[in-house]
């Protein structure tokens, strides 16, 4: 969902905890933050977890530990894995019965900047030859390994080294984590009025 089309006030909103978080959020992570919680909640109706006339304001979508995104349902149960993601623009959220992670990021030159902290030499190799087609690659490099860090609980910079990319695709690149193989499935929207990509990356561990 677009971040501007979720509403502005957290009021009718948010649950008092949530709000409370968002109070302690400089003015810039706000929208996001607030668009996040929305995805969140709109995500618990569409599967069945919420009904939809549920109000939003008893929707918590904060996990006990306050560190984690959770997904409401009317009944209090927490069953399903979630997460979150979100960069200026969009803000996304998933479930599954099964670990699951999400990233989106805008395809910048920013990741070419940082690329030796999260890019192998065999990585590197995938990579298309066309500035554009670098910068799209690099930034699904970075979102696999992100996405990676939220389905699986680990910190990102273990999954910069833990997690190599060994096929890179369109819209399916493949990846290898603890000697497992799995897939990441790809989504790029175009901003006409930045001219740039966003890169929507989700993963999902089976047992």
């Amino acid at each position: 969902m677009e971040i501007g089309t979720c509403g502005s006030d957290p009021s009718a909103i948010l649950t008092p905890s949530e709000r409370s978080r968002l109070e302690q959020l400089g003015h810039r992570r706000r929208p996001s933050f607030l668009a996040a919680r929305v995805a969140l909640k709109r995500l618990a109706v569409a599967v069945g977890r919420a009904h939809p006339k549920t109000d939003f304001r008893k929707l918590q979508t904060i996990a006990p530990d306050h560190i984690r995104p959770s997904l409401p349902g009317d009944d209090g149960d927490q069953l399903l894995y979630c997460s979150v993601a979100h960069d200026a623009r969009y803000a996304v959220a998933v479930a599954d019965t099964h670990p699951i992670g999400v990233d989106v990021e805008v395809a910048s030159d920013r990741v070419k900047r940082v690329e030796r902290a999260f890019v192998s030499p065999s990585e590197t190799a995938l990579l298309p030859p066309t500035a554009g087609g670098q910068r799209t690659g690099l930034t699904k490099i970075w979102t696999v390994k992100e996405a990676v860090t939220k389905g699986m609980g680990i910190p990102l910079a273990e999954a910069f080294v833990a997690v190599q990319i060994t096929k890179l695709g369109d819209d399916k690149s493949r990846f290898s984590l603890a000697g497992r193989v799995h897939t990441a499935y790809h989504e790029t929207l175009s901003d006409h009025e930045t001219l740039s990509d966003h890169v929507f990356t989700l993963v999902r561990f089976p047992p």
